[in-house]
């Protein structure tokens, strides 16, 4: 039987929504963000005419309305996305009970088995987009694959109700062309450490030698080398399935700036005892510390023991 995994992914979700329930809202530059009071002013999605005019996600209110004064900022309602997202994800659980969340915006879903019901799994895929926007008037866009690593590559392939096939025949052109920090997994750090070897493309890092990669990334090196080479064999996790904890985190940001080591210390002291209260729930202890500090320029920093 042909494997057909669906990676879809719900373009700026928070913004679409947003506009899904006060259509107006689409004909003027419009983010969803944060409060500069409470300093977290930050873009967390935009909508087309805002992106038109450079607003990037993740950008601070106070650039964002540099490059555009009439911008339209939207307090976050989480509700409402938790809602609406399901929602989608329901539509996908009618035809699969393999569907795994990615997220809010982004799921997995496996319509190999699907097919003796409801046919053709590429057309099921095309048919569960369009209702999709019948149901809800929302966009997602969708990659088609025979594993979850290149069907979440073909999502981002085209952003606007996007819809693209990887296959076994193709797979080479169309993932191999691509920057090697376009592959799942791989961070800004350790795209900086494959490109320090050499490896630009996805073909770099398919055709690079896996035992090296291994010995210099550990684990990682050797599953990265498996992505690229579209070996990935991992299932689409079926409705129900809980993640297992792998990690333990808690932030915050202050309301005023912090210039002395007693308030810094008195913050990561809270953050701490919360963790340690988490950690105790759930049974089990750490053995890697990791702190972020983040500036009121959003550059941050990271360390770990």
């Amino acid at each position: 039987m042909k494997k057909v995994i669906v990676h879809s992914d719900l373009n700026h979700c928070y913004a679409q929504i947003e506009e899904m329930k006060n259509p107006s809202l689409r004909s003027i530059p419009m983010a969803v963000g944060g409060s500069e009071e409470k300093r977290n002013g930050i873009i967390l999605a935009k909508n087309d005419l805002a992106k038109a005019c450079g607003i990037k996600t993740g950008e601070s209110l106070r650039e964002a309305f540099r490059k555009c004064p009439s911008l339209l900022i939207i307090h976050p309602n989480y509700d409402d996305y938790i809602y609406y997202t399901e929602k989608v994800k329901d539509i996908y659980r009618k035809y699969t009970d393999e569907v795994e969340s990615f997220g809010l915006d982004e799921a997995w879903f496996d319509l190999s088995h699907s097919q003796t019901l409801f046919g053709d799994g590429i057309e099921l895929a095309r048919k569960i987009q369009q209702e999709v926007y019948r149901t809800y008037g929302l966009k997602v866009s969708m990659g088609v694959s025979f594993n979850k690593i290149f069907a979440k590559l073909g999502s981002d392939l085209d952003k606007n109700m996007g819809f693209s096939i990887i296959d076994e025949s193709n797979f080479k052109e169309v993932v191999w062309t691509l920057p090697v920090s376009d592959l799942l997994m791989v961070g800004r750090h350790t795209a900086l450490k494959l490109e320090a070897m050499g490896i630009y493309t996805i073909k770099d890092l398919a055709t690079y030698d896996g035992f090296k990669l291994t010995k210099r990334f550990g684990k990682i090196g050797g599953e990265l080398w498996r992505f690229a080479n579209g070996l990935d064999e991992s299932p689409v996790k079926r409705v129900g399935h809980v993640r297992e904890i792998k990690s333990v985190g808690n932030s915050k940001t202050v309301l005023h700036d912090i210039d002395s080591f007693i308030q810094l210390y008195e913050v990561f002291r809270v953050l701490s005892e919360c963790i340690a209260a988490r950690l105790r729930e759930i049974h089990k202890q750490g053995y890697v510390v990791s702190i972020y500090l983040r500036g009121n320029d959003l550059s941050g920093m990271t360390r770990q023991i």
